[in-house]
């Protein structure tokens, strides 16, 4: 997962032992200890953050602002508060903190492992969300079309892998079905929307369907499992608008 996940106490010895519990899971987070609050940069690239603490009053109240603070800057942000000793955690069930979760230590590694499965569950999820938002959005950019004899064909460009300019035809790919008719790639990369790509001479392809890029093979791999190819030309356009790993 690609999640941003934050530890952050002003105490260096609970952070460092609180990330050694991450690091048993095969987690990477980032660690900030010293910064009596975290930097509002730091706060907008995180999804979810480790709050850290002692028991003591002052401790107890400063946690309460800090909260606030994030969910100020970053309303996604998920919070975990984590405290030395069992307290009243009335002060952040409030509407401007909202934690997702509470524990005490000391915890056993069972109860921080269940607690750290369902934020990523949780992430992931409003991930799956965000992504089913897009496409939608995607869909509301409008559809492709063409006419093949007496047939009508119309496919939201979201669906679409990729076109292949075959002879004088255009072949046009989409999950499960595809269609070639008399037309030029030039002619329909004028009215594509930017997330089309001209990656070979005889190829143009979704940038939303690229699944992995292989340079040292000259190949684009897509969501459905095809192929098409890079060529020399165009390697360089795919490598700076594609911010994908090889």
């Amino acid at each position: 997962m690609d999640e941003i996940i934050a530890v952050w106490d002003e105490n260096k010895t609970r952070a460092d032992e609180l990330k050694k519990h991450f690091d048993s899971m095969g987690i990477s987070v980032k660690c900030d200890t010293g910064a009596e609050y975290p930097k509002e940069s730091e706060i907008k690239a995180t999804d979810a953050v480790f709050l850290s603490f002692g028991g003591d009053g002052g401790s107890v109240s400063k946690a309460a602002d800090i909260s606030a603070r994030i969910k100020r800057i970053n309303k996604s942000c998920m919070i975990v508060l984590i405290c030395d000793r069992e307290i009243s955690f009335n002060v952040f069930y409030r509407p401007s903190i909202s934690p997702c979760g509470v524990i005490c230590r000391p915890f056993t590694r069972q109860l921080f492992e269940s607690v750290v499965g369902e934020l990523m569950d949780e992430l992931q999820r409003l991930k799956n969300e965000a992504n089913d938002r897009q496409n939608a959005n995607l869909r509301d950019n409008g559809s492709f079309s063409a006419k093949i004899g007496g047939n009508h064909y119309s496919f939201y460009y979201s669906d679409i892998l990729f076109f292949e300019a075959r002879a004088k035809k255009v072949a046009v790919k989409t999950f499960g079905q595809e269609i070639s008719y008399y037309d030029s790639l030039d002619t329909i990369a004028e009215t594509l929307p930017p997330y089309f790509i001209r990656c070979h001479r005889s190829f143009i392809v979704n940038m939303n369907q690229i699944k992995s890029m292989h340079f040292g093979e000259n190949t684009i791999r897509l969501k459905d499992g095809s192929a098409v190819p890079i060529s020399r030309s165009y390697k360089g356009d795919v490598r700076r608008l594609v911010n994908i790993d090889e």
